[in-house]
């Protein structure tokens, strides 16, 4: 029984991309052209094109729904979210330019704060609830990013992944499990052969299927998900960070794109040959808690810096510590070059005196306020 459950789960997750890729492709074929925009006949034409498509998503939606057992309610929820999305064709000016705003907006836009939340919301090895993704639906304003929705939630649902078939499975230096699930190619089996023990990460999921490879890998950037696509003999390793713990170490990683406070995206080619050096070479470059700088180390660091630049500007100055009655009294000794000689030595050796002094200051307030960084780092321990 339960092979059956995992059977059917892998089937309706080989499904989904095949589907998600199909309505990406409708999206392209139907965006408006010069043609579609030439007069009021054309343009209500298009618009009924466009009805068509948004009920051919729709019901390919639905069976996803279906075959994820989802419930009613996700299905009412995608059903109220097209209905809205067909009302917005049911215009009755049909002005030049009129139906590239209807396309941009209610099939292939993405609200970038959506994009943040959704982020945000299908975090990779959160046990997601059907709540999270009826939330999301109905605040989706385009077809697009209804299917953002839906992909970000699939792929980072535990629950799904875990019934996928489980092929082989291994322990890493930390006790940690590496699992091989899905259908074997040779690629994926590579990557789970050649998957470093030593590697410092959590438990690890690759998911296997034909021309793709799921991996999801914990501790890494928190919950680091990398799509591979194997269909050309150079595979494309699309990247999803959900915690940046080190902001310089991420902005070094390979064909990163964007960062911001619920993550950073990124995307890069590798050959075939060198795919898993390239990969795991990759993973161990995410950062982890322990790359995370601490508030009182970047204080450490920041007084570090304050008194070498104090020591710095004291030195400087060396030239500039005569006070006024030290000037007047060296210009009485005019002329009488024994004295005046004598006069230039005590105020060399008080120019080191106090050098010395505010040197001395410094490195102790120094060390007393790292002290009590120390005392307070204890504490909380």
């Amino acid at each position: 029984m339960e092979e059956d459950k995992e059977k059917l789960q892998f089937e309706a997750l080989k499904k989904f991309f095949d589907n998600n890729m199909k309505i990406k492709e409708m999206i392209l074929k139907i965006a408006p052209t010069e043609m579609d925009d030439y007069n009021e006949e054309s343009r209500i034409e298009y618009t009924d094109k466009l009805d068509n498509v948004l009920k051919e998503i729709q019901n390919i939606l639905l069976d996803t729904a279906k075959e994820f057992n989802f419930g009613e309610e996700t299905e009412q929820i995608i059903n109220e979210n097209f209905e809205k999305r067909r009302e917005a064709l049911a215009i009755s000016n049909y002005e030049p330019g009129l139906i590239q705003k209807i396309y941009d907006k209610q099939i292939s836009s993405m609200n970038e704060k959506f994009v943040e939340e959704v982020k945000d919301e299908c975090v990779g090895y959160i046990l997601l609830d059907t709540q999270t993704l009826d939330s999301l639906i109905s605040k989706s304003g385009s077809v697009n990013e209804i299917l953002h929705t839906m992909h970000s939630y699939i792929v980072n649902n535990e629950e799904i992944m875990q019934t996928m078939p489980v092929l082989a499975k291994k322990t890493n230096e930390l006790e940690e499990q590496i699992m091989l699930y899905g259908e074997e190619t040779e690629i994926s089996r590579k990557i789970f052969d050649d998957f470093p023990v030593k590697l410092d990460c959590g438990p690890t999921d690759i998911i296997s299927m034909q021309d793709k490879i799921l991996m999801m890998v914990r501790d890494r950037g928190h919950a680091l998900t990398l799509d591979i696509d194997t269909t050309n003999e150079k595979s494309f390793i699309k990247y999803f960070i959900p915690k940046i713990c080190n902001l310089e170490m991420v902005e070094k990683l390979p064909g990163i794109n964007k960062i911001t406070k619920a993550g950073a995206t990124g995307m890069f080619e590798i050959s075939e040959e060198m795919l898993t050096q390239n990969l795991f070479d990759f993973i161990s470059k995410v950062p982890t808690d322990s790359d995370i700088i601490r508030e009182d180390e970047e204080k450490e660091e920041n007084l570090t810096e304050d008194l070498e630049e104090n020591l710095e500007q004291e030195e400087a100055k060396e030239e500039y510590i005569f006070e006024e009655d030290d000037a007047k009294e060296l210009a009485m000794e005019q002329g009488k070059d024994g004295r005046r000689i004598t006069k230039i030595q005590k105020l060399q050796q008080k120019i080191k005196e106090t050098v010395q002094n505010t040197k001395q200051k410094l490195k102790s307030e120094k060390s007393k306020e790292i002290g009590e960084n120390e005392n307070d780092r204890t504490r909380d321990e």
